[in-house]
């Protein structure tokens, strides 16, 4: 009796095992954050403005940067803060990021903190952020209620310039901070997408930023918006950055997807796969949590071919055949 017991223990066990298998395959086959996932997505993408002005604009003798990190499953990462000119002043810096609830957000959703780690400098390196929720964007198919995008000013005394910042979410929010690959099928709301620091300079340019495309939802569906400039090109330098939430390359780190997106300025090819493009990879790759956790990106390109002088507006145009995606927001150096 005892060994028809024993067996039956370990038919048991077995059968468990195999199921717990089958599901994390399952899960990974459903290439969650894509068009093929379990979820698909429970919130309709949001739709473009025809035409956006920018949140705030600094007219001529500024510079800018930025930077961005995955935070999926995560407590803190850096963000790496570099390109303004030796000798710049911060006049403004912004943080924005993303969260994927299930139902509606509990406060701290709304905070963040920031933490200068270099260079160290005679005034406090840290603040606690309380964030303004500017956007609502469709579900990137992770089975959530929406993207609550936020953004939050951060003090000069904190974003000084150039240099290492770390961002983390606060206690009690309920997500996982473990580490843990975002594939592995234990889905744990809410979710953390990624966070990106925006400092704008003195210099000798002027700057944009843009937010109003904030929310703007790829279910692997082409997206495009129109970007008003504050000041017709020169026939100098256009720099343009672009970030935004959950891009990936497929299922963890194995490229189902090959990260397929493209971008095009004006017609003008200017990153993906296929398109003869300035930049053959893709803006949306989930390249600022690489390898793990992906789900944000924050990408910059030198535009200047696609904005000739006395280029009034950007008509920016991305294709996505299989990623679920947000843009957040857009930088503009003229």
């Amino acid at each position: 009796m005892r060994y028809d017991i024993s067996l039956d223990n370990k038919l048991r066990a077995f059968l468990l095992g195999l199921l717990v298998i089958l599901a994390v395959l399952g899960t990974a086959s459903a290439q969650l954050g894509t068009t093929n996932s379990k979820y698909g997505s429970n919130v309709q993408p949001v739709k473009a403005p025809p035409q956006v002005n920018p949140f705030i604009t600094y007219d001529s003798g500024f510079d800018y940067a930025t930077g961005g990190v995955g935070l999926r499953n995560q407590n803190e990462r850096s963000i790496i803060i570099s390109g303004l000119p030796a000798g710049s002043t911060s006049v403004a810096a912004f943080l924005y990021w993303v969260w994927l609830p299930s139902g509606s957000p509990p406060p701290p959703l709304a905070g963040m903190i920031i933490c200068r780690t270099f260079p160290l400098g005679p005034t406090a390196g840290c603040a606690t952020l309380s964030g303004t929720l500017i956007a609502i964007g469709g579900d990137p198919c992770w089975g959530s209620v929406g993207a609550y995008i936020y953004r939050a000013t951060v003090p000069l005394s904190v974003a000084t310039g150039n240099g290492n910042y770390f961002v983390r979410i606060l206690p009690g929010t309920g997500a996982l901070t473990d580490g843990e690959d975002p594939w592995d099928g234990n889905v744990v709301y809410p979710l953390a997408e990624g966070a990106s620091l925006v400092v704008v300079g003195t210099g000798s340019h002027t700057v944009a930023l843009y937010d109003g495309i904030a929310g703007l939802t790829s279910i692997g569906t082409p997206v495009s918006y129109t970007l008003l400039l504050p000041v017709a090109t020169s026939g100098g330098t256009v720099l343009w950055d672009n970030f935004g939430s959950d891009g990936q390359v497929g299922v963890s780190r194995t490229a189902t997807l090959a990260a397929q997106e493209t971008t095009m300025i004006g017609g003008f090819p200017i990153a993906g796969p296929g398109i003869g493009a300035i930049d053959s990879d893709s803006d949306w790759n989930g390249s600022a949590g690489f390898p793990l956790p992906q789900l944000w990106d924050d990408t910059g390109h030198d535009i200047t071919a696609a904005a000739p002088q006395g280029t009034t507006s950007l008509d920016v145009a991305f294709t996505s055949p299989g990623d679920c995606w947000n843009v957040v927001g857009n930088v503009v150096s003229e």
